[in-house]
């Protein structure tokens, strides 16, 4: 079959030139003039090959694009969106107890007509007696006699407590302490 179709193209190929030479010759002859390019208008220039191999290939895709175009469409008959279905993607409880009951019965042919909540009720009652507040300040390490204070109200039992310092027996303390520093500092 190969043998065929290039032995065809080649006889085309000939015959296509012989043509080229007769058509070209005369104008060559003549020279240019309105005769000659009307001849050459009218018959064509180059031979035509016919490629057996491409023509063949080009059939299988047809046929098989064809295939698959039937079988998209027989598909498509099969395959049909519902829309009528829609679904939630996010679906949390109800917080409290009353929104599930109005999820649960409110849907389904019932009416909420009244609801018990006191929204109307406007007067406030307060039952509780207001707590007495004093400030109070105190400074650690306490630097002199007064390591506290607080408002200038005094009341029964407001007596600031200064404590009593024993001065000699502090620096003696003090004393003793810093010998024994001085000490374990020299060793090292």
């Amino acid at each position: 079959i190969q043998k065929a179709i290039l032995a065809e193209n080649q006889r085309v190929g000939e015959l296509s030139s012989k043509l080229l030479e007769k058509h070209s010759c005369p104008e060559r002859a003549g020279g240019p003039g309105p005769d000659a390019n009307s001849s050459l208008s009218k018959t064509p220039l180059c031979g035509i090959f016919v490629d057996f191999a491409t023509a063949s290939h080009r059939q299988k895709n047809r046929t098989q694009a064809l295939k698959q175009k039937m079988r998209s469409a027989k598909l498509l008959r099969l395959i049909d969106m519902d829309f009528s279905f829609t679904f939630s993607l996010l679906d949390l409880p109800p917080v409290n107890e009353y929104d599930m009951y109005i999820r649960n019965f409110g849907k389904k042919n019932t009416k909420q007509a009244y609801i018990q909540c006191n929204e109307d009720s406007v007067d406030r009652d307060i039952q509780t007696e207001e707590v007495e507040t004093r400030e109070v300040w105190t400074q650690h390490p306490g630097e002199g006699t007064a390591v506290s204070g607080g408002s200038e109200r005094s009341g029964p039992g407001d007596t600031a407590i200064v404590p009593k310092v024993d001065t000699p027996r502090l620096s003696g303390f003090l004393r003793a302490a810093c010998q024994v520093m001085a000490v374990l500092l020299e060793e090292d």
